[in-house]
């Protein structure tokens, strides 16, 4: 996923809510390669949405 602009707070957010986007849409891939770039990015971040990872 590309990333336009780099903020601490924002970027793992939009990191979360595509890979909750990707695995809604059934783009298991998608959903996985973006959970794996957020935990590896972010590796303190604790995920916002339910069920997520």
């Amino acid at each position: 996923m590309a990333v336009l602009y780099e903020d601490p707070e924002v970027t793992p957010l939009a990191l979360e809510k595509a890979y909750v986007a990707f695995h809604q849409s059934g783009n298991e891939a998608e959903a996985n390669k973006t959970l794996t770039e957020l935990k590896t990015r972010f590796p303190n971040y604790q995920l916002k949405t339910a069920n997520a990872g």
